[in-house]
């Protein structure tokens, strides 16, 4: 995921931003919440949570799915050369 940001002025910067982890919270049953991570390195993702490190995210869940319950988004500064 890349972040391009600019200022409301309409001025173009050179500045470009990847996803890098994220932190998010998951409702198991209720009073008993949970926080998980996502980590994305070299187009990998890991999910991390208090047991366990994962490749990949586990059998039916998205990053569409994770984004809507993110608390934290940590993001990269990227050259313009190494934006996909």
């Amino acid at each position: 995921m890349i972040l391009n940001i600019q200022p409301e002025s309409g001025e173009r910067l050179e500045k470009v931003y990847s996803l890098n982890s994220v932190i998010c919270h998951k409702n198991v049953l209720p009073k008993f919440d949970h926080f998980i991570s996502i980590v994305i390195k070299n187009d990998l993702k890991y999910y991390c949570d208090d047991s366990q490190v994962l490749l990949g995210l586990p059998r039916n869940t998205s990053m569409n799915s994770i984004k809507s319950k993110c608390y934290l988004l940590f993001y990269q500064k990227v050259s313009q050369e190494n934006v996909k």
